[in-house]
């Protein structure tokens, strides 16, 4: 008996095809960061609820039924960012927004009630290595842990409603620049800057009507967001697209993506942004005034997500013509060496000022300017705003909101004054 091979012509699979391979492949770049970043997040927040649940057992005669009770609630409250999320999705907004403002206020929460509990461990500890080392009986320092729950619970609820009364206190920082690319005789140019608004299912319908009443108020020539002023499902917000289109700028709008306009879905977001009077400058330059050119670039994320880069930086500044004030609209404060020197003034954002202290002292091991105004060389300016808006627990603590004013002054000495 002969067994013949006989090779058979079959179709191959979408998935063989070299463009759906692709396909797959960018699709797997988008969602493995946000894969990873879910991870770590549970796996971060179950352990901050463990810490706490510590605290409190040690502090409460708590019953079987009672540890149960706590557990599921922590169990709830751990996925609940993702449950927020999920309705968002579903459209089910009143729905999505009574969640949010409940998990993300539980979130501002914790991360108090667990700072103050990590400061109070750190002195018990110290307290604790020093009658080791001096055979001394320091235990009468230290509160019953009752006592120490009591007083810290109360300090970060405390903590809390000022954090959220700070949120909702808008500044307007001032920033002055001498340059001598502006004619002697000619007039400032005023530029009004919002960063990091994170317009989404949880912010107020009042606020972006309060933004566009102190940008008005300014008088600018020209509006700029520097990133994340898109945090979610925007479909049918015309209010807001209302409101940001009674910005008055005469030389223009403009804007440029940030990390979580790629987090919401680029392209809903630069379609909304758009729609709300802003020009996206993405790896593009304009030059609205004959002695300014703005230069602005996709944010990092872009290119962590597999999509790239269409021109780099430093290339994209290098063919700038240096007649005219350089300024480089930028989401996050990194500083490219390449780029210093090729631009008058940097604006950023991103950082929040850490927002809830003291995520501040976390932001200086990532960012080298963290938020204000820095030289990073001669001429070369970088200003990091504080941030617009909220994002995550609805409270700001020694961070409060701002919308800057940045002025270019003509001079023929080159100077920079910030006042608030």
């Amino acid at each position: 008996m002969h067994l013949q091979y006989i090779k058979t012509t079959e179709p191959r699979s979408a998935v063989a095809t070299p463009a759906a391979r692709i396909a797959v492949t960018l699709m797997l770049n988008r969602l493995m960061p946000m894969v990873v970043f879910l991870l770590i997040f549970l796996l971060l927040y179950t352990g901050m609820h463990a810490y706490a649940y510590t605290k409190l057992r040690a502090g409460m005669d708590l019953t079987r039924n009672g540890k149960i009770l706590i557990w599921v609630l922590f169990g709830f409250m751990i996925l609940a960012p993702i449950i927020t999320r999920l309705l968002g999705y579903a459209d089910i907004r009143w729905l999505s927004a009574a969640m949010g403002y409940l998990t993300y206020s539980w979130l501002g929460l914790l991360f108090l009630f667990i700072a103050l509990n990590f400061g109070a461990d750190l002195y018990q500890w110290g307290v604790k290595l020093v009658g080791l080392a001096t055979s001394s009986n320091l235990e009468r320092l230290l509160p019953k842990p009752g006592m120490r729950l009591g007083v810290l619970g109360m300090l970060a609820a405390a903590l809390f409603i000022y954090g959220f009364i700070e949120a909702q206190t808008m500044r307007v920082e001032h920033i002055s620049i001498p340059t001598t690319k502006l004619n002697n005789t000619a007039q400032p140019i005023r530029i009004a800057q919002i960063s990091d608004v994170h317009l989404g299912n949880m912010l107020r319908n009042g606020k972006v009507d309060h933004i566009v009443e102190i940008i008005n108020g300014l008088k600018p020539d020209i509006v700029v967001s520097t990133g994340d002023l898109v945090d979610g499902d925007l479909r049918d917000r015309t209010d807001w697209i209302a409101s940001f289109n009674k910005l008055q700028a005469p030389l223009g709008k403009y804007a440029v993506t940030g990390n979580h306009e790629y987090y919401a879905g680029i392209d809903q977001a630069v379609e909304f942004t758009a729609a709300a009077g802003f020009e996206v400058l993405r790896d593009q330059t304009r030059r609205p005034h004959k002695a300014l050119t703005i230069v602005g670039v996709n944010d990092l994320t872009e290119k962590r997500m597999g999509n790239g880069h269409a021109i780099e930086e430093d290339r994209l500044l290098a063919d700038v013509e240096q007649d005219s004030f350089v300024l480089l609209l930028k989401h996050q404060p990194y500083i490219n060496d390449a780029s210093t020197g090729w631009f008058d003034l940097q604006l950023s954002g991103h950082t929040h000022k850490g927002q809830i202290f003291p995520f501040v002292l976390m932001t200086r091991f990532v960012f080298e300017i963290t938020h204000g105004l820095a030289e990073v060389a001669k001429d070369s300016w970088v200003y990091v705003s504080r941030g617009t808006g909220t994002w995550g627990p609805p409270i700001r603590l020694l961070a409060p909101p701002e919308i800057t004013l940045i002025e270019l002054q003509p001079s023929q000495i080159m100077a920079v004054s910030q006042t608030k």
